[in-house]
């Protein structure tokens, strides 16, 4: 008999963003996982070590962040822009020396003053070519991110193609 595992992500995000009075806007590009499985994945994908500093970018509610605080990090850099979500965040990770709250925009940060061997993201994809370009800019070992399906269409194509 296979158990059924009820996905809870979606009545986790509902009771954040009443309690925060938070509503997904369009002018950040806002896009939340709504599936635990897909979560799991995306921060197994990262092979997360004891040694690992993860950096997060837009960590809305938190969903993903206590998925990558059920491995053995060093810590986690959660930036997350949204006025009314950065309260949240360090209320729900106030007892957690390892997360490291960034209430600022990802564009503006400066990523040579962060220490990070990782990504775990579900950045907004409005400034994806942005984010690829400072990432790689600063470097990292690993980075699972959830992109839109044309952005990653793109960054696979080879050079020359249309899609490039």
């Amino acid at each position: 008999m296979n158990a059924v595992v009820a996905n809870t992500v979606p009545q986790e995000l509902h009771r954040a963003m009443l309690s925060a009075g938070f509503f997904p806007e369009k002018r950040f590009s806002q896009n939340f996982l709504m599936n635990e499985a897909v979560v799991k994945a995306l921060v197994d994908a990262a092979e997360l070590k004891k040694s690992d500093s993860v950096l997060e970018i837009g960590a809305g509610t938190g969903i993903i962040t206590r998925e990558i605080l059920k491995h053995p990090i060093k810590e986690v850099h959660a930036i997350e822009v949204h006025d009314r979500l950065i309260p949240l965040l360090k209320k729900s990770f106030e007892n957690d020396s390892r997360v490291l709250i960034l209430g600022e925009d990802f564009l503006q940060t400066d990523l040579h003053a962060i220490s990070f061997t990782k990504v775990v993201s579900s950045p907004p994809y409005a400034i994806s070519d942005d984010i690829m370009y400072a990432l790689f800019r600063k470097g990292f070992s690993i980075a699972s991110l959830v992109w839109q399906l044309e952005f990653a269409e793109k960054l696979l194509a080879p050079p020359g193609s249309g899609e490039y």
